[in-house]
C-alpha cells in the first residue's frame, strides 16, 4: 500500500494595506504662533556644479568710422526760454557791502500798512501779478533773509517827523525807531518794494487774491502797456 505524504497547505497571501495621510508642504502650511517644526534649509537641497563653462567673450567687431561720421546727431528741444521782466523804474541795487537801511520819515495817512522788500532774482518765473507772484514777494519779505525783509510796520512804529503834513490831521502815531538796524541782501542783487496799505505782509501771503484797502502795490513799473506794472503801482 503506497503511503502519500500530506503536503502542507501553502500559507495564504498575506495583504499589507496602509492608509495614507496627507503631508503638507512647507508652501501649505499657515504660520501658527509656535508649532515647533524646525526651520528647513532649502540651500542644502540645491546642488551647485563643480565646474561651469565659461562662454567665450564675444567678438564685437569695431564700428567704421565712416558709418559713424554718417550718423546724424538728434536734436533736443531746449527748454523755453524765460522771458525776463524789464522794468523802467522802482528797482533798487544792493551795494558792495551788501547792507541796507530804511528810514521812516512821515505818515500821511490813518491806514496802518507795511512796507517790505523782496529779491527779485528768480521772479520772472512767476506771471507778474498773479497770485503765484504775490505771494512769492509776501514770502521773501516776511523771510527776513537775504531774500527780503519787512522794514516798516505803521502799526507798531512811529515816524520821524509829525504833524499835519497837509492832512486833517496829524496820523502819526508810535515811537519812532531811530536805531533801526541794517540788514544783510546780496551784494548787486535788485530788489523791489511790496506795500501792503492797511494791512499786514503775513495777510497776503496768506490770501494773495486779497482785495480792498488790503491788496498790495509794487514799486516797479514798465513800458509795456499790458503789463501789470505798467502804471507804477507804488509812488516813489
Amino acid at each position: 500500500m503506497p503511503f502519500f505524504k500530506r503536503q502542507r497547505q501553502a500559507n495564504p497571501p498575506q495583504l499589507q494595506s496602509f492608509i495614507l495621510e496627507p503631508i503638507l508642504t512647507p508652501s501649505g502650511l499657515v504660520d501658527g504662533p509656535d508649532d515647533g517644526a524646525p526651520d528647513l534649509d532649502l540651500a542644502a537641497d540645491i546642488v551647485l556644479p563643480e565646474d561651469s563653462e565659461l562662454l567665450p567673450d564675444l567678438d564685437i567687431p569695431e564700428a567704421d568710422e565712416a558709418l559713424l561720421e554718417d550718423i546724424e546727431p538728434l536734436t533736443y528741444f531746449a527748454e523755453p526760454a524765460v522771458e525776463q521782466i524789464e522794468y523802467t523804474s522802482g528797482v533798487f541795487t544792493v551795494g558792495e557791502t551788501g547792507q541796507v537801511e530804511f528810514d521812516f520819515l512821515f505818515d500821511g495817512g490813518k491806514y496802518k500798512g507795511e512796507l517790505g522788500v523782496f529779491s527779485l532774482t528768480g521772479m520772472e518765473q512767476f506771471e507778474p501779478g498773479s497770485e503765484d507772484f504775490i505771494q512769492e514777494a509776501a514770502r521773501r519779505a516776511l523771510s527776513g533773509t537775504e531774500d527780503g525783509h519787512v522794514v516798516i510796520s505803521d502799526r507798531y512804529e512811529g515816524a520821524k517827523f509829525s504833524g499835519d503834513l497837509g492832512e486833517p490831521k496829524d496820523w502819526n502815531t508810535g515811537e519812532y525807531w531811530q536805531d533801526k538796524p541794517a540788514f544783510t541782501m546780496r551784494s548787486g542783487d535788485q530788489f523791489g518794494l511790496i506795500f501792503v496799505p492797511n494791512g499786514s505782509m503775513e495777510q497776503v501771503w496768506e490770501n494773495p487774491d486779497i482785495g480792498g484797502s488790503k491788496a498790495p502795490l509794487f514799486s516797479m513799473s514798465t513800458a509795456n502797456p499790458d503789463d501789470f506794472f505798467h502804471m507804477g503801482r507804488l509812488l516813489m
